[in-house]
């Protein structure tokens, strides 16, 4: 069907190049209303406008019209038995008109198409398929009708609503019509026939799953490639060259064209020869990168300025680029293949080879920028010269600057007699984790080690002064850290042992550390002395008058740590002075110096309440024996008081005369005392009052007399009471 035509005059801003938009935009001020012979409704307002995008405009200078006039034609509805064709409309330059004769409603498709010149068939288009491809097939044949070629372009619009009474805002962008399209199948590539004229458009209909794909230009003759673009369904531009290709003989040169919306993609070339062939196939894309290392493989840095290594594949169109996530590379030091220098320009996220790599090879980049303290997932993905992305490979890295602080390491005591001692000390560690404690000073090894933080054991394995942990078991702000079979150097002294800790990442705090006195050596007991009840001492015996004695030791550390008291009990505790009961027993006084090393010695007490006993007499005048017998504290003196039996006043004091002498009999301190007394007469008696007492004054009294008849004495009984 042949529409009625209506012939309105309205600008058109910019004339149709390779590619140009068409608007129909609202808020015109129009006030009049066109009632269409054919159809009595309301009329909308359409206000018709045209622009050429670049680089259309500077690639194809012969499609652009500057100020001619030329015509478009609206068709809504695709199928014949719905499409209705409105116009031409003549359009000029500069001068927005607008169009009112199309009827309002909502169509599921609508044609624009614009022409230089009115088309000898205005009928419509049939485009069954729906697709702009087949549109720009059915026009590219009805422009060729006309002597058109090259000069028609057309755009698709679905799902439009044209308002009644108002003025509706709608948009496309128009594209030339393409008298060849090449189509390909999924993973089949296609070849243009021969016959794709220079300074023509082709549509292109990749059936790739990844819409992105690789055009190879060649040509059974040499050839200069001038200039081509690529544009997609909408007419954005996806891919081109202003600076002419040289093309070898029968030689393909390849360009990627990026993934595009829709499907459709529209090539517009110019070429020295007459025909070019064409080839779609899907894009080689770089392999990803393997055996990615940061930082020499490490999971930490302590630095944020690391290398990066990895190895790139072969690629016949070489690596150009690395696209580098995670990591800052603007500030990039150098970049190495195979270890020696390459050129190179850096941004913060893409790095430039000077030369493409096509042969593979291990590329490290020196100098990324970690940004911050943390941990980073690091991606790294190969771009070749055509511009292709490959698969990512990625890698892991934590930036760890900040090093552990000791605090408080302390022994259990200041003296020891032991070499294996236990060090306490605090650790903060909020990053990696601690790893290696690190021993110094008077340190030599480590006997049976553990370690423990906050109460709880860790794995830990000593090699010489150092102790590495299990990786990442000591984490935290505040951590309380128990080091037990720290192994002291040998001989007694001072020991000063200093302890640092590093973490995962290789941060290492400073060195902090504690003494102790090791003292081996032990105390002396140089006397012992007393307090309390009256005693005496026959070492190993003491005897006391009391029930108790306060026994006051004397002891020598010489230059150790000291001593620290005495005991009955090896363990303590210890004081200044032991109460030693007197029960007859032996008792083992203990001394004890601040290292813990321990001394003895042995003391039997006894009580002794009981005075020496006047057993015997004996003797021949002048000579007078007396037997003592003593079981406890031994005899301190025999006093002798004596008077005549005429009445003579009582002589007292003692004898300097008597003699001591042992009987060594039974009794334990038994003995003869014995004096020569003074002249007696004949016939008389001499009454004695003997006074005898032990070392801790206990005494007792005796009686007797003696008779002289001038040749013999006769000796009474001894008598306790007169």
């Amino acid at each position: 069907m042949v529409p009625k035509s209506r012939s309105r005059r309205f600008p058109v801003s910019v004339l149709l190049p390779a590619a140009f938009t068409f608007f129909l935009a609202a808020n015109v001020l129009v006030s009049c209303t066109f009632e269409p012979a054919w159809k009595s409704v309301p009329a909308t307002k359409v206000v018709l406008s045209f622009s050429v995008p670049e680089p259309v405009r500077s690639l194809d200078p012969m499609r652009a019209i500057a100020a001619s006039a030329g015509y478009a034609y609206v068709q809504t509805g695709l199928t014949a038995s719905e499409a209705v064709m409105y116009g031409p409309y003549p359009v000029t330059a500069g001068e927005p008109t607008t169009v009112t004769d199309i009827p309002a409603g909502t169509y599921k498709a609508i044609a624009l198409v614009f022409s230089p010149k009115e088309f000898t068939d205005p009928s419509i288009l049939p485009v069954p398929d729906g697709t702009l491809a087949t549109l720009s097939s059915a026009l590219a044949t009805r422009a060729a009708a006309d002597g058109l070629d090259l000069q028609v372009s057309c755009a698709l619009l679905a799902n439009k609503e044209i308002r009644l009474g108002t003025s509706t805002v709608l948009a496309a962008t128009l594209m030339p019509v393409t008298p060849t399209t090449l189509t390909s199948t999924a993973g089949v590539s296609l070849t243009g026939s021969g016959t794709v004229k220079t300074g023509s458009f082709v549509s292109l209909v990749p059936g790739f799953a990844d819409t992105s794909f690789d055009l190879n230009f060649s040509s059974p003759v040499a050839g200069t490639l001038n200039s081509f673009a690529v544009y997609d369904a909408k007419g954005v531009y996806l891919q081109g060259s202003s600076t002419p290709v040289a093309l070898a003989a029968s030689v393909p040169v390849t360009f990627w064209i990026p993934r595009a919306s829709g499907s459709a993609y529209f090539l517009y070339s110019a070429f020295t020869a007459n025909t070019l062939d064409l080839t779609v196939s899907q894009p080689v894309v770089p392999g990803a990168p393997t055996t990615l290392a940061l930082n020499g493989g490490l999971a930490y840095a302590t630095v944020n300025a690391i290398p990066l290594t990895f190895v790139l594949p072969t690629n016949a169109a070489g690596i150009a680029k690395v696209s580098v996530s995670g990591l800052n590379c603007a500030s990039l030091t150098d970049v190495k293949l195979g270890g020696t220098s390459v050129g190179f320009t850096a941004a913060a996220s893409v790095v430039t080879l000077t030369a493409p790599v096509t042969s593979g090879g291990t590329l490290e980049l020196d100098g990324a920028l970690i940004p911050a303290e943390g941990a980073y997932t690091v991606s790294v993905a190969l771009i070749d010269t055509l511009g292709r992305a490959g698969t990512a490979a990625t890698a892991t890295i934590t930036l760890d600057t900040v090093a552990p602080v000791v605090s408080g390491p302390s022994f259990a005591s200041a003296y020891t007699n032991s070499t294996s001692q236990t060090l306490n000390f605090q650790v903060q560690e909020a990053g990696s984790g601690a790893l290696m404690l690190n021993f110094s000073g008077d340190v030599t090894s480590f006997s049976t080690v553990s370690v423990t933080v906050n109460g709880s054991a860790v794995t830990a394995t000593p090699t010489g002064t150092t102790i590495a942990l299990a990786a990442g078991a000591t984490s935290g702000t505040a951590m309380a850290v128990s080091v037990t079979g720290v192994l002291l150097s040998s001989g007694d002294g001072n020991k000063s042992v200093s302890v640092s800790v590093g973490d995962v990442a290789g941060n290492e705090s400073s060195a902090l550390g504690s003494s102790v006195v090791l003292d081996t050596t032990m105390p002396v007991i140089t006397a012992l002395n007393y307090s309390g009840y009256p005693f005496y001492d026959m070492s190993p015996t003491l005897y006391v008058a009391g029930t108790t004695i306060e026994v006051i030791p004397t002891a020598d550390d010489g230059s150790g740590s000291g001593i620290q008291g005495y005991s009955e009990s090896p363990s303590g505790p210890w004081y200044t002075s032991v109460t030693c009961v007197a029960d007859g027993g032996s008792h083992v006084i203990y001394a004890s110096d601040y290292a813990g090393n321990t001394t003895a010695t042995n003391l039997t007490v006894v009580q002794d309440t009981a005075p020496p006993v006047l057993s015997g007499l004996g003797g021949s005048y002048p000579l007078l024996q007396l037997t003592v017998d003593e079981a406890g504290a031994g005899i301190a003196y025999v006093d002798v008081q004596y008077a005549a039996e005429s009445g003579a006043s009582v002589l007292s004091g003692t004898y300097t005369g008597w003699t001591y002498t042992s009987l060594g009999d039974a009794a334990l301190n038994a003995s003869l005392w014995e004096m020569t007394t003074g002249a007696q007469t004949a016939n008389s008696y001499v009454y004695f009052k003997i006074v005898v007492s032990d070392f801790l004054g206990n005494i007792d009294t005796y009686y007797f007399y003696r008779f002289y008849d001038g040749s013999s004495e006769t000796l009474s009984a001894i008598n306790p009471t007169s």
